[in-house]
């Protein structure tokens, strides 16, 4: 009698395959949260997951926004404004800081190999990757601002669902923006000097968004003498925010007819940034990724004489301060740091525009 043989378990029916997209926007999610390295982590404290690692990043941020609370029993348009204007410099510095580096990343090639898989739907992943992020920083950064804006003085229980609104059209919007910069920067300057330009680019960005989340908000304080705004006012119409705070007020608020003229305003900008970087301009990008991997001729250009930062260094005063040659020279190489290196200028020069901007404030 023949013993039994072990037969194996029949298998489970695979579920249903993700589409490309979705797949594509997954593995760029889990790439843009891990980071690009891991300098400066301690093993001891870095976090144990992905998760763990955006959840303490969504706390800090809702966090931050429980500074909303100063506006309570303000109108709906001055809350607005304050949590719209934070939220640009918050998404700005993000976006600017993480669109190089999620658009053209030159080691994307070894990730995805042979898969036949088309820029278009690249640009796709990528934007939505973004943009999904962005919409889960700014929720985090208003979550107290929905509430306080409940109690305003002219506000209601439609103040959430409309600043809910209004705070998507403005991730949208920061996020169309820098990717039409990028853009633009490709189609004007070439794939040879993209590189530069893009860190020049996030530079400006990041630090035109802390410029104006520091500034804006004061000026307006101080030209109507209390935490008060007028939307009638002609050149709150040049600003971003206003525009995003007008949609809220004329959902939720007053809805006064100058309000309703920003909300159409931040409706229509919204909508034709949207179309141009993402539809009008999406050729260029698939044109720059198709030759991201390309070597480009090495130009042998030496110019003549020294830096100069070589000739600052041997003119006072720094040449009384750096007169011992390991700090002239750790002088040279964080002023090498400083102009080339793109990490350190986009760390660097966004945490100076604050200071730069206090004296304008303390005016």
């Amino acid at each position: 009698m023949n013993a039994p043989s072990d037969t194996p378990p029949p298998l489970q029916a695979a579920g249903p395959a993700l589409s490309p997209g979705r797949t594509l926007r997954r593995l760029f999610l889990t790439l843009f949260l891990r980071g690009r390295s891991s300098r400066g982590l301690r093993k001891e404290s870095a976090p144990k997951s992905v998760g763990s690692k955006l959840a303490l990043a969504l706390v800090f941020y809702a966090l931050f926004g429980m500074f909303a609370l100063f506006f309570l029993q303000q109108p709906v348009f001055a809350l607005s404004v304050y949590l719209h204007a934070m939220t640009l410099v918050f998404l700005g510095m993000f976006v600017a800081a993480s669109a190089g580096e999620v658009l053209f990343n030159k080691d994307e090639a070894d990730i995805l190999m042979h898969r036949p898989v088309t820029p278009r739907a690249l640009l796709w992943a990528k934007i939505g990757v973004l943009t999904e992020v962005s919409l889960w920083l700014a929720g985090a950064f208003n979550l107290t601002g929905f509430f306080v804006g409940i109690g305003g003085k002219d506000g209601g229980w439609l103040f959430p669902i409309a600043h809910a609104i209004s705070t998507i059209m403005e991730a949208l919007f920061c996020t169309g923006t820098v990717v039409l910069v990028y853009q633009l920067c490709l189609r004007w300057f070439g794939r040879e000097r993209l590189d530069g330009l893009m860190t020049t680019a996030q530079v400006f960005v990041a630090v035109a968004a802390v410029v104006a989340g520091q500034v804006v908000p004061r000026l307006l304080i101080r030209i109507s003498g209390t935490i008060k705004f007028n939307p009638g006012s002609w050149w709150i119409g040049l600003l971003p925010p206003a525009w995003f705070a007008g949609f809220d007020d004329a959902l939720a608020g007053r809805g006064i007819r100058s309000s309703w003229a920003l909300a159409g305003f931040g409706l229509a900008a919204t909508a034709v940034v949207l179309w141009l970087a993402f539809g009008k301009l999406a050729r260029d990008y698939e044109t720059g990724l198709q030759t991201l991997n390309e070597a480009s001729a090495i130009r042998s250009q030496r110019r003549a004489g020294r830096r100069w930062v070589d000739v600052l260094v041997h003119v006072p005063p720094l040449r009384w301060w750096l007169r011992d040659p390991v700090v002239r020279a750790s002088f040279l190489l964080s002023a090498a740091y400083l102009v080339r290196d793109r990490d350190v200028k986009l760390r660097i020069y966004p945490g100076l525009a604050p200071m730069l901007v206090m004296p304008f404030i303390f005016l």
